[in-house]
């Protein structure tokens, strides 16, 4: 295989046109098209820029007898994909989509053991309309039920976002003016975002509100009801952490900012691994003493203790990420 041959080779396993390859050469497209015409040779020092640029050494470019290094290093060099504005407003677009049902799933999750808390209750009256046995077989199906479809949601949701996986990893650089246009976006929603994480915590502080009127009832239904209010509250709070959440998060990715910025990869993966194993802990423990103590109108504090405990969580992962980093 002749030097001309290989360039042509080389430039097309890259995925390269002639102009693109003369733009990194610094050379006209016709002194490209001389080089894989056979017509002129490269120059010693364009040899060594070809021989950097696709990885190989100047003796396969030169020698015709050089062939077995093709395979191996001629391999094309990964280089990351480039995002046009359209790209990023349908991952944006997507990533709505996914804020949505992962909020709503979690939501689900979180109103899961209301009908089974209110069935109970209502079989404890003096004259119940239904037995407990009936109740509970009614409220754990209602409970499984909500929990089922909460998980079918994460996973589709999970699926659809494969197709933008390179995004999650940073293997991308955004086309020209992208950037700016996004920047702006995110200004545009900054407002938004806030006042939906205002929302979200007024709503978790005032949903003990229901709950502690009702002791003044010495009502068990009422007590009960005020217990799904209560999980109503904060499950719309938690729906509106996710959705201003996974948003917000969504356009930093694409800007490479903070947890995301280039050098805080490693953290950013670290922090994630954590968080994912810290909720699911706390989810199987809320789980577990519920089930176990039947006493969910005291378990949802799990939520609550979790929450405040996650900054000192996000602390030891920072820590951990840093030394780590040393």
């Amino acid at each position: 295989m002749t030097t001309a041959e290989k360039i042509i080779k080389l430039r097309k396993r890259q995925g390269w046109s002639q102009e693109e390859l003369a733009d990194k050469m610094g050379v006209s497209r016709q002194a490209v098209s001389k080089w894989e015409s056979g017509q002129a040779l490269p120059d010693l020092e364009k040899l060594l820029q070809l021989s950097a640029l696709f990885e190989v050494s100047t003796d396969y470019l030169l020698k015709e007898s050089v062939e077995e290094e093709a395979e191996d290093t001629a391999a094309p060099k990964a280089e990351p994909r480039r995002l046009t504005g359209e790209e990023a407003e349908a991952y944006l677009a997507g990533r709505r989509r996914a804020a949505v049902q992962i909020g709503f799933a979690t939501l689900l999750c979180i109103l899961s053991p209301v009908a089974l808390i209110l069935l109970g209750a209502a079989a404890s009256l003096p004259s119940p309309m239904l037995t407990e046995t009936v109740a509970g077989v009614v409220g754990f199906i209602a409970l499984f039920l909500l929990v089922a479809i909460a998980v079918a949601m994460f996973v589709y949701s999970g699926l659809k976002g494969e197709a933008y996986r390179f995004i999650e990893k940073g293997e991308f650089i955004l086309a020209a003016g992208v950037k700016d246009a996004l920047a702006d976006q995110r200004d545009a929603a900054r407002g938004g975002y806030i006042l939906g994480n205002v929302v979200a915590v007024c709503l978790c502080v005032l949903s003990p509100v229901p709950l502690i009127l009702s002791t003044f009832m010495q009502n068990d239904m009422l007590t009960a009801a005020a217990v799904g209010v209560l999980l109503l509250l904060v499950a719309i709070g938690v729906f509106l952490f996710i959705r201003c959440g996974v948003e917000n998060e969504a356009v930093k990715r694409l800007l490479k900012e903070g947890e995301f910025a280039e050098g805080e990869k490693e953290k950013s993966r670290l922090k994630e691994s954590i968080d994912t194993l810290y909720w699911c802990l706390i989810v199987a423990i809320y789980l577990t003493v519920s089930f176990t103590t039947h006493a969910w109108h005291i378990t949802w504090l799990a939520f609550v203790i979790g929450g405040a405990l996650s900054p000192l969580v996000d602390v030891i992962t920072n820590a951990i990420g840093g030394k780590g980093k040393k």
